[in-house]
């Protein structure tokens, strides 16, 4: 028997009532749960509907403000604001109508200039300046924000064709700009000569364009000064150079070395050599690489130090083509050269002005067997123009038959006349003497020349060789070759005679001096080919006028008749074989006039 006592009654009453709780265990009974979510939801209720109002209000507000330039907007002074951006570029052009046409007043230079706008390349863009004040699209709170807070003062946006503005400024000033003086540090013989470094003057291009475009439609006067023009090398430069090179590069000679062996170099012997030349901003040592070399070997060879060997040559020993055996000699090295070169003449100390010339064995360019190979045995051609006799004839043509004799043109290759005599220049020896043309008289040093390019072609000709490149004389002067001259000027016209034999070719060539003068060229090879030679029957002959010159320095000539002429020649396989082709050489001599000198 089970006994309630009052607590136990108590007990029973405080458990939850089984009635008041659903299906599933959810408490819908709980009182405390109903009044919390009903506040929850007021809020949420609250904040969209503050949310939607805000939203059309700002919807609104960038309805308002459409397309529209934000009230007060300026530019260049001129209002464009409250209005759509057609309105406010039409307004725009009409406010800046004047200043954007009236001439500008420049001051370049310190120059005062008067010019239109269009002339210097000047425009406002307007639509890129309305684009501008317009601010972008209004749905961004920044833009929307300065659209109803008032507008901004702006600049229009200014063109600048270069093209246009450039050379007006180049023109300008070109009186007032002055290049800087780049300090310089020049040696000569056993001393230097500094060249002290000016500033010049200049007008900055790039800051012009940028104040006219920022100043064009507001400044009374664009002032557009010259700044300094300061030089690559300056004072410091100079003196560094004068310390660190000039003075150590003459202070006194360098020692050559091979093996024990010593020879000195006086700084007049080798400072022709070198130069200070700026690399950025410094001026540093440059030297000759190529001379340098040379003037090392002369020196050597004449102290003899050094056996330079020789090639193999050819010589004609009466009547015949004998070879003189080739020595193998020794060379100086270029590349370590150069570097202890430049060492030996910087250093200070006299101990050290020591150049260690590196040697190494020299191999004949021409051997006795690739001599022997050439197989030259006899003479194909020779050919001798007589010349009347004059200093500037005498001098030229044996200075040319100096560098032409003892030329090779070996199988295959060819021989260019410029290139083999080198520019007649004063230096290498030659003179100026008269050339002809259109019956007048010139001055040109290396004149008569021509004489031995005509020999040395004609030899060509009848020796089956090619005149890849030729000239004819524009007149024919009556000792030359018929039909197969030469007319050759230096960098001009050009004499190319061409070896297809398999056989190499000895080129010689003399100048015989006394009472009958004539210059003589022959060519030594194997005959490959027999040639056989004519000429066509002249044509369209015109007789020579008479010219009176009475100017100074006049220069008689005697008159040639002109006419037209074939020269042919056909080549033959030797001993009279079979034809292997056969060449026309084309000349149309126009006459040389009489030049009769005359007392002015």
């Amino acid at each position: 028997m089970n006994a309630t006592g009052p607590d136990d009654e108590h007990a029973a009453d405080d458990r939850p009532d089984e009635r008041s709780r659903g299906v599933g265990g959810d408490d819908f009974g709980d009182p405390a749960s109903g009044p919390e979510r009903s506040g929850a939801g007021a809020a949420l209720a609250v904040l969209v509907a503050v949310v939607l109002v805000a939203g059309a209000g700002y919807v609104w507000a960038v309805l308002n403000a459409g397309d529209r330039i934000a009230p007060g907007t300026t530019v260049a002074g001129v209002d464009v604001g409250g209005v759509q951006p057609a309105a406010a570029e039409l307004t725009l052009r009409n406010g800046l109508a004047t200043r954007a046409s009236e001439d500008v007043e420049l001051t370049v230079a310190g120059a005062q200039v008067l010019r239109s706008p269009s002339s210097l390349g000047l425009s406002v863009d307007y639509a890129a300046t309305v684009d501008q004040a317009a601010g972008g699209s209004r749905w961004l709170p920044a833009n929307l924000w300065d659209f109803y807070t008032g507008g901004t003062s702006l600049d229009a946006v200014v063109d600048v064709d270069r093209a246009t503005l450039l050379p007006f400024l180049d023109d300008v000033v070109a009186d007032a700009e002055q290049a800087p003086v780049e300090g310089e540090v020049l040696i000569s013989g056993a001393d230097y000569e500094v060249v002290e470094p000016v500033e010049g003057t200049r007008l900055d291009r790039v800051q012009a364009v940028a104040t006219l475009r920022s100043q064009w439609l507001d400044a009374d006067v664009v002032e557009l000064p010259l700044e300094p023009a300061l030089p690559d090398i300056d004072a410091d430069d100079v003196r560094r150079a004068v310390t660190q090179i000039a003075e150590p590069v003459v202070s006194g000679p360098v020692r050559l070395r091979v093996g024990q062996d010593v020879v000195r170099l006086a700084p007049r012997d080798y400072t022709d050599l070198v130069s200070l030349t700026p690399v950025q901003g410094r001026l540093e040592l440059a030297v000759n690489e190529e001379r340098l070399p040379l003037r090392v070997s002369l020196a050597l060879s004449q102290a003899d130090l050094l056996d330079a060997g020789r090639d193999a040559q050819l010589d004609v020993v009466d009547g015949r083509v004998e070879i003189e055996p080739a020595v193998v000699g020794q060379r100086v090295v270029t590349e370590p050269l150069v570097l202890r070169f430049r060492q030996a003449t910087l250093a200070a100390d006299v101990a050290d002005r020591v150049l260690r010339v590196p040697l190494q064995r020299r191999r004949p360019e021409l051997t006795t067997a690739a001599a022997e190979q050439l197989e030259i045995t006899e003479q194909l051609a020779e050919v001798q123009i007589p010349y009347a006799s004059a200093p500037f004839r005498d001098t030229n043509l044996a200075r040319g038959a100096e560098e032409l004799d003892g030329t090779l043109i070996e199988a295959g290759e060819s021989l260019s006349f410029n290139e083999t005599i080198g520019p007649p220049t004063p230096e290498r020896g030659f003179v100026e003497g008269v050339r002809y043309d259109d019956g007048q008289t010139y001055a040109g040093v290396g004149a008569g020349l021509s004489r031995l390019a005509s020999a040395l072609a004609s030899a060509a000709w009848q020796s089956a060789l090619d005149l890849q490149e030729r000239s004819p004389m524009p007149w024919h002067p009556e000792e030359y070759p018929i039909g197969v001259d030469a007319a050759v000027q230096f960098g001009v016209t050009d004499l190319v005679v061409a070896n297809p034999s398999p056989y190499g070719v000895l080129v010689t060539a003399e100048v015989a001096e006394g009472g009958n003068r004539a210059v003589t060229v022959s060519l030594w090879s194997t005959t490959w080919r027999e040639v056989r030679t004519s000429l066509s029957a002249f044509t369209d002959q015109e007789s020579p006028a008479s010219e009176f010159v009475s100017t100074e320095g006049c220069v008689g000539v005697a008159g040639q008749p002109g006419f037209d002429v074939t020269a042919t020649r056909t080549l033959l396989r030797p001993g009279g074989g079979a034809q292997v082709r056969t060449d026309d050489l084309e000349a149309s001599y126009r006459p040389l006039p009489n030049i009769v000198c005359v007392n002015p």
